[in-house]
């Protein structure tokens, strides 16, 4: 004897299978506003500053940056300069491998300084 099955189909999705809330008669759904996360941002200066080591290529995620290197980039416009956001990390290292670009002298001066 061979097996059947019963196909059912549904017109309209039940809130169990269609993942959704269901809606109460009479209420609405409030939906909010969630903030975009800020865009990661790549430190693409010197390794070494100092006595804080700071690896060329760290990225940092939602743009939040560790005290220390929060702190010299307030204090230091060159080194804020070498923070870029991800979606501009291609044209910030075409203006690094200019010598005459302002990041180009950015990276040179903070390749000079002692943190």
């Amino acid at each position: 004897m061979a097996k059947t099955t019963a196909r059912t189909s549904r017109s309209k999705a039940s809130p169990e299978t269609s993942g959704k809330p269901a809606a109460m008669p009479g209420s609405r759904l409030v939906t909010r506003a969630v903030p975009a996360p800020a865009e990661a941002v790549m430190y693409i200066g010197p390794a070494r500053l100092g006595r804080l080591h700071l690896q060329r290529n760290t990225v940092f995620s939602g743009g939040i940056l560790p005290a220390q290197v929060q702190a010299l980039a307030q204090a230091s416009a060159e080194f804020a300069s070498l923070i870029v956001p991800l979606s501009k990390t291609g044209e910030a290292r075409q203006m690094l491998r200019n010598p005459k670009s302002e990041l180009a002298r950015a990276h040179a001066a903070v390749a000079r300084m002692e943190v």
